[in-house]
């Protein structure tokens, strides 16, 4: 059966300032913590890739028919949890009335287009859901026209370091990477501080710099445990692959058949020529008759399918992993209804759970974002991060009609904003962005259809205002 894992493990340190002196301390007791955690990743991944226990699998009675079946439901949960959460990129809105603002909330979406942030994204979920968290890392840019790369970092050499008091601030970033050396592996670990970047090799300090972003590699765990999505059926999985192997040993079993006799000897045959004539003489023994019998018990394949559905079925209501082919039948005008069906609105719950701590990480990758961009002359940014909305765009589509409905009553209404209609509509991923679009659409049909009626704006009658 599986190892039993529950979560990794949250590392700490006593030390209110991270220096010189201390770095190296601080970095050799994270590593204690960490060498668990790594080794508890790189099961998981090797489990999500379908390096699983049941290669292991051994029998004791005919050890030559052991099949060993995978069959990756790990696989199947993590890449439909990372479809659905992001399957639409993540877009960043206007959480200002301002209007001068969204032109710069454009240009922070084409800044992180430009650095593929979408594709990167997907890459951190795809880790965040293996084994319970994930790192992004963000620099600024040496390239011309570029404000900052960011990088998923690997959580096999990867940590962040927290304070162990109420705040649990982060106290120190770190990612290593392993050389060998004549033989020898060595590490060399990069630790940001909130003021320094140290280069550590053999337990000694070869490089310190000063930084001016402070820390910039940021922890997104799954959950406070920081539990993968699959860790937490790990022994049904096993189960599942079990049931699948002892049913094809069954099959071969079955075809092959042990033999028996009964008062008789087979003259000097051996059990591989019984095989190959498939003919078989008996010589009985004395008076009594001989007989040959064929042992065979076959498994009963119905009562094992109903298990192995039992299985299934209990690992899709615990991670959270719709069935199959429900929620697409019936009245085609009701979608939201149909998306509740089979597990659904299960999936939906976890998945704004998952937002929700994502948000959190997300917000302080954002004042990084700000952070670095905020050196340079010419910062056409100019955004705090209050003037930001994170905004997920993969279930826009449920209700339309609904809430087109919704949005039509409130513009006919002359007490209702525009903007607010908008705004409160649910209808738009960015509702300040679409106002606007909105606005500049409504005017520019305006302008035609009086140009058409021979209308000039300028006019008193342009501007249904009475002449004397």
């Amino acid at each position: 059966m599986a190892h039993r894992f529950y979560g990794r493990t949250q590392i700490f340190t006593d030390e209110t300032e991270i220096t010189r002196d201390n770095v190296i301390s601080v970095v050799q007791k994270a590593m204690n913590v960490h060498s668990k955690n790594r080794g508890e990743i790189a099961y998981l991944y090797k489990y999500y890739k379908g390096i699983q226990p049941v290669y292991n699998r051994k029998k004791e009675i005919r050890p030559e028919i052991c099949n060993r079946i995978v069959e990756n439901w790990a696989n199947k949960i993590v890449s439909f949890k990372v479809g659905y959460i992001c399957g639409s990129p993540i877009q960043y809105t206007s959480s200002n009335t301002d209007e001068n603002i969204s032109p710069a909330i454009n240009l922070l979406n084409k800044y992180m287009d430009g650095d593929s942030k979408a594709s990167k994204d997907r890459d951190l979920f795809e880790w965040l859901f293996i084994c319970g968290t994930s790192y992004r890392m963000a620099l600024p840019s040496e390239e011309e026209g570029e404000r900052f790369n960011t990088y998923i970092l690997d959580p096999h050499n990867t940590m962040v370091v927290y304070s162990n008091d109420y705040r649990k601030k982060p106290m120190a970033g770190i990612t290593y990477a392993t050389y060998r050396d004549n033989g020898a592996q060595i590490k060399t670990f990069s630790v940001y501080t909130d003021k320094k970047f140290f280069e550590i090799k053999d337990d000694k300090i070869v490089r310190e710099e000063d930084t001016y972003i402070g820390i910039p590699i940021i922890e997104y765990p799954a959950n406070n445990s920081r539990l993968g999505s699959f860790e937490i059926v790990l022994d049904l999985l096993d189960a599942i692959n079990n049931i699948d192997s002892n049913r094809l040993d069954a099959v071969e079993q079955f075809i092959q058949s042990l033999v028996v006799v009964y008062n008789a000897t087979l003259d000097g045959m051996t059990a591989n020529e019984i095989r190959e004539k498939g003919l078989i003489e008996l010589k009985a023994i004395g008076e009594n008759k001989g007989d040959i019998k064929i042992l065979s018990e076959e498994l009963n394949q119905d009562q094992t399918q109903t298990l192995k559905e039992d299985l299934i079925q209990r690992v899709r209501e615990i991670v959270g992993l719709p069935s199959q082919g429900d929620g697409t039948t019936g009245d085609s005008s009701n979608n939201g209804a149909q998306l509740l069906k089979g597990g659904w609105e299960d999936a939906e719950t976890r998945a704004k759970a998952t937002e929700l701590i994502f948000h959190r990480s997300e917000v302080e990758f954002l004042k990084l974002i700000l952070k670095i961009c905020s050196y340079y002359k010419n910062n056409e940014l100019n955004l705090s991060i209050n003037d930001i909305g994170i905004q997920f765009t993969r279930r826009n589509y449920e209700n339309l009609q609904v809430k087109s409905q919704v949005l039509t009553t409130m513009l006919a209404s002359d007490k209702i904003a525009p903007k607010l209609a908008f705004q409160s509509c649910g209808l738009f991923t960015d509702s300040e962005e679409a106002y606007r679009e909105s606005e500049e659409y409504y005017e520019s049909v305006r302008r035609t259809e009086q140009s058409n009626n021979g209308v000039d704006e300028e006019s008193p009658a342009g501007n249904n205002e009475e002449g004397n």
